[in-house]
């Protein structure tokens, strides 16, 4: 979620099963990468880091995700790259997305 100052905030959960892993993400705040790589004259999220906790250990985990196609910029089903500290997946990871397109005040 992106802030009237533009600052982006992560609420989430990843749930990894082969490890039974989870990691939280409540408010945290995020560094984000914005560009309009399709050129259709909307800028969308190229990149996103945050930091997320590991709820076993309480170890704080960086994360980042990368849409495939270069940029989130609509809402629906992204297929993103995924990068759980030095771990990359290996398979595309599938998110649902809402994105918001608002105008700044005038």
């Amino acid at each position: 979620m992106f802030d009237r100052s533009g600052s982006a905030r992560v609420h989430g959960v990843i749930v990894d099963g082969a490890s039974n892993t989870v990691l939280v993400s409540e408010n945290s705040i995020a560094t984000v990468s914005c560009a309009d790589v399709n050129a259709n004259k909307i800028v969308g999220i190229a990149a996103l880091q945050f930091v997320m906790r590991d709820v076993r250990t309480g170890d704080l985990v960086t994360v980042a995700i990368s849409p495939l196609d270069g940029e989130i910029d609509e809402s629906g089903i992204e297929e993103l790259t995924l990068v759980i500290g030095s771990t990359t997946s290996d398979q595309p990871f599938r998110i649902g997305w809402r994105h918001e397109h608002t105008r700044p005040e005038s």
